[in-house]
């Protein structure tokens, strides 16, 4: 409750915003901000990869302790499951800001390209880890990758999105994300219970495979160019 408190104070005194609200009459409706949009075709496509983001981040939630005692981790198996799981999100925090510079010098649509074939690399290295530091180290490199994902999905459709219809897509964006991880735990269970654990991650690296796919066909023509 504190850090909430602590973290609502810093947004209240500390982030300004250039608002102007729009009268109910002037409000762009749906199929006109579609109209609006540049490069429709990204929109969903960029919805589909945040799920994608957060179905692979979660997928593995469920059946991480397991897999870690199933690599021979016996004493004190919580606590090494919470650091190998901290292990991804403090290196995605140290991550980010470089990555985002790195974005905005090479382009936030190839960055997100390499970070999901990176991803996908670290998802097929995390199946065949023989220990649990070996993992550990996995997840914690997949974490320095992944920090290029979620800014770079913001930055795009920020671009792409008039002014008049950003906070709507993002909300939209937002459902994804969150569906994402509603439907990830459910389908890493499933598939351990149907193949194993190792199973879990080659099929999350497979999805991930389906998503950088996709994205490059959508891609394909702005790939030549930094920014758009």
């Amino acid at each position: 409750m504190a850090v909430f408190i602590f973290a609502a104070i810093l947004t209240i005194l500390f982030i300004k915003e250039d608002f102007h609200p729009v009268a109910k009459e002037k409000e762009v409706k749906v199929g006109q901000l579609f109209s609006l949009i540049r490069y429709p075709h990204l929109l969903f496509n960029l919805f589909l990869t945040s799920f994608v983001i957060q179905f692979s981040a979660q997928s593995i939630g469920p059946i991480l302790a397991l897999y870690i005692r199933d690599l021979g981790q016996k004493d004190n198996l919580m606590v090494v499951a919470g650091l190998i799981v901290s292990a991804m999100g403090l290196s995605s925090m140290l991550s980010s800001s470089i990555l985002g510079r790195l974005g905005d010098r090479v382009g936030n649509h190839r960055l997100l390209l390499w970070a999901q074939l990176f991803s996908v690399v670290i998802y097929l290295l995390c199946a065949n880890a023989r220990s649990p530091l070996e993992l550990g180290v996995y997840r914690f490199l997949f974490g320095l990758g992944t920090g290029a994902l979620i800014p770079g999905v913001t930055a795009l459709l920020s671009k792409i999105t008039p002014k008049v219809g950003i906070s709507r897509v993002f909300s939209w964006n937002q459902v994804f994300f969150y569906l994402g991880g509603v439907v990830g735990p459910m389908a890493g269970s499933f598939v351990a219970g149907l193949s194993g654990y190792h199973a879990v991650f080659y099929a999350t690296a497979s999805l991930v495979s389906l998503s950088l796919v996709f994205n490059l066909i959508q891609f394909k023509k702005l790939l030549k160019v930094k920014e758009f």
